[in-house]
């Protein structure tokens, strides 16, 4: 399977509004963006679907996102296909810390 891998810059990541600011900048979140978890959510929903304008990073059908930092900070793999939106279920990487 085709991989999109994106490096997120987790050392400027300090706090709450550094993680939405990164990511903000670093996915091209619209300037409408919540900054909060609901928000990320919905933009990280439609990475698949670049006519909404929810990212300016996005991946083609079966085609999958992964996120990486300089440190094991971020192990997130986002399926591109639509139907996996549903299950609703994000798995961390061992041993990552969490926000």
């Amino acid at each position: 399977m085709d991989l999109l891998l994106v490096t997120i810059p987790v050392e400027k990541i300090k706090d709450w509004p550094s993680f939405h600011r990164v990511f903000q900048d670093t996915l091209g979140f619209p300037a409408f963006y919540g900054r909060n978890m609901n928000a990320w959510i919905d933009c990280m929903t439609y990475v698949d679907s670049p006519e909404t304008g929810m990212t300016s990073v996005n991946v083609q059908p079966g085609q999958m996102l992964g996120l990486q930092g300089e440190a094991p900070v971020i192990a997130l793999v986002l399926n591109g296909e639509r139907e996996q939106r549903s299950s609703g279920s994000v798995r961390h990487a061992p041993d990552s810390p969490h926000l």
